[in-house]
């Protein structure tokens, strides 16, 4: 059973692989193994232990959880576990199928600590207590881990009186998972419940949960911060339990560090009971964000169409590009705006403000071009740990330190290919490497004149890999023809072509073309309620209207606040389709989502 945390120290749970000689039906990765094995990591001993020095370095003497797949399987593990134990206090859980005479005449007890869970699916008894039996003598552990998977329940009683005549305690851990169409451990009986209840075991002092607990969504915790998952493949998260995989960074890069302050919880449940000790109690918190006793406007906010508050943020309006057709706005005309360049830190305190008020939104990072914003990576790996985020990019960067930090469940790309500084070849295969990682991702191509001829060609080879391909009317002037209004027949059939097939691409078209369907004024709009456009600047107004339509305060200044009702529409006609009309939402209510 996994050991109380010293609060004093930073503690980490390594997944060492994705490998065990066992296939118990109730395991978290059951089904999964020959998938999951593909990430596994065999580093040398001296390797892995130049990793963990970085992290003795930058924290001290640390807490390590070993888990897996079957840590004793690994190659070369009881010279690893010597070696770690010189600088971090390491616990081991293990099916204890393994020989483990070497193990306990190396590895110093003071240090290590062993947690055996007997699985009589494929333990034999005899042979599992005299090694358990080892260990306690050599004081690695006293304690024998049994799950209650439903039809494990009923020999527990027996178990646990073998295990106590070998001076063994029998500690028991609720199953997580379904059982013939029930879910647990919400689903056991009252009967199983009473079997149970004597053995249950705790964690830092909690027991586990035979009901599960929905206590810890919105409020701080210090997974993360405090302590993190290690996957297999270095990446580390901020805890096991939650299904979001919010990652913190990569293991085996030098400069990895963990968060610098607690973040609200994003999960539903704490399966592991890792919230005993990680999140921030009632009484410790300045602000509730607890989402049982949140304010008034989450609450009023998750009871109408889109449910989510969304936001477009243009970062800035510098770009290491200058296509041609590009209508956004240039330094030196009268129009543009300065961006205030604050540092991470300072975004990240503003948009959490933004999260007390209106709980996790979704924002959209635009321009100019994101990805040259100074500071970028570590913004957005920051800002994906409270918000989702979406990105509009010409996809110029490298998407390595991406993958490392930002998780697919909290992340969208939009990326917009430029024939005239991109080879669509290599921007695709870009692409379907995001795609592959669990991205949702979408190529972008802008209807110029010129480059229409292209489209097709570009559509085709996006098709074949299963990329979604969106073609958007070019807004501009182009020899003479004032665009899109005065696209040729020829082009418009072009374009039609695009929007067979696809709600999206069919209903920006006919928006552009069609005169009369985007005249908004005096409708109902939720827009400046459910969304805001936000400047270089931190102005941030109800829509991206020209003039602005409605201001609403500045990010930066504070004064920022959305609307608590739809109000009537100010502008003559509205750019874009999936504005919020009120009475209209099947028009546009599904197509504002966050990411899958």
């Amino acid at each position: 059973m996994p050991q109380a945390k010293d609060k004093s120290r930073v503690s980490f749970s390594w997944d060492l692989h994705y490998k065990c000689n066992y296939r118990c039906p109730y395991c978290w990765f059951h089904g999964t193994w020959h998938e999951l094995a593909k990430s596994n990591q065999y580093l040398p001993v001296e390797q892995w232990i130049k990793y963990w020095k970085n992290i003795y370095s930058k924290y001290g003497n640390a807490d390590i959880e070993m888990l897996g797949g079957e840590p004793f399987i690994y190659p070369n593990f009881t010279e690893l576990v010597k070696e770690l134990s010189n600088m971090h206090n390491i616990s081991i859980t293990t099916n204890l199928s393994m020989d483990i005479e070497v193990f306990t005449e190396q590895i110093d007890s003071s240090r290590v600590k062993v947690s055996p869970t007997f699985h009589p699916l494929f333990a034999e008894f005899d042979s599992f207590v005299k090694k358990a039996v080892k260990l306690k003598e050599r004081g690695f552990t006293g304690v024998v881990n049994y799950l209650a998977y439903p039809p494990q329940i009923k020999q527990m009683p027996h178990y646990k009186e073998k295990f106590n005549q070998n001076g063994l305690a029998f500690s028991v851990m609720t199953f997580w998972g379904n059982y013939k169409g029930i879910s647990y451990p919400g689903g056991y009986s009252e009967g199983e419940k009473e079997i149970i209840n004597p053995y249950i075991g705790k964690r830092d002092n909690e027991e586990f949960q035979i009901v599960p607990k929905k206590i810890i969504k919105g409020r701080l915790c210090h997974a993360g911060e405090k302590y993190a998952t290690i996957q297999s493949n270095g990446t580390v998260i901020r805890c096991g339990g939650s299904e979001l995989n919010e990652i913190v960074g990569n293991f085996f890069d030098d400069n990895f560090k963990l968060m610098e302050k607690p973040m609200p919880c994003n999960a539903e449940q704490c399966k592991c009971n890792e919230w005993a000790s990680l999140l921030e109690s009632e009484e410790d918190l300045g602000h509730s964000i607890n989402i049982e006793q949140d304010k008034k406007q989450i609450r009023l906010r998750e009871t109408v169409p889109p449910q989510h508050v969304f936001f477009t943020w243009d970062l800035h309006y510098l770009c290491n590009y200058q296509c041609t057709y590009c209508n956004a706005l240039k330094p030196g005309h009268h129009k543009f705006i300065n961006a205030i360049y604050l540092d991470v830190k300072q975004w990240i305190e503003i948009w959490c403000k933004v999260y007390d008020e209106y709980g996790s939104c979704e924002i959209q990072l635009t321009g100019g071009e994101p990805f040259i914003y100074p500071s970028i990576m570590d913004l957005i790996t920051e800002l994906s740990k409270i918000h989702t985020l979406e990105f509009s990019t010409n996809f110029s960067w490298d998407i390595n330190p991406f993958i490392n930090n930002v998780s697919p469940r909290r992340a969208r790309i939009g990326i917009s290919f430029h024939p005239e500084f991109a080879n669509f070849d290599d921007f695709l295969n870009k692409a379907d490497m995001l795609k592959k990682k669990g991205y949702e991702i979408w190529i972008n191509y802008v209807a110029y004149p010129p480059f229409l001829d292209k489209a097709e060609a570009c559509k085709e080879k996006a098709k074949k890999l299963k990329v979604h391909f969106s073609i958007l009317p070019f807004s501009g002037t182009f020899e003479g023809r004032n665009y899109p209004a005065e696209y040729s027949p020829e082009e418009k059939k072009i374009l039609s072509g695009f929007g067979v097939s696809n709600d999206v691409n069919k209903k920006t078209i006919d928006w552009k073309l069609d005169e009369g369907k985007n005249i908004t004024k005096g409708k109902f709009c939720r827009m400046g309620q459910m969304y805001a456009k936000v400047y270089p600047n931190g102005n941030a107004y109800r829509c991206c209207a020209e003039g602005g339509s409605g201001y609403l305060g500045n990010l930066i200044e504070g004064t920022f606040k959305l609307l608590e009702s739809p109000l009537l529409c100010e502008n003559a006609s509205c750019p874009c389709w999936r504005c919020m009309l009120v009475g209209e939402e099947e028009n546009w209510a599904k197509h504002w989502v966050i990411p899958k």
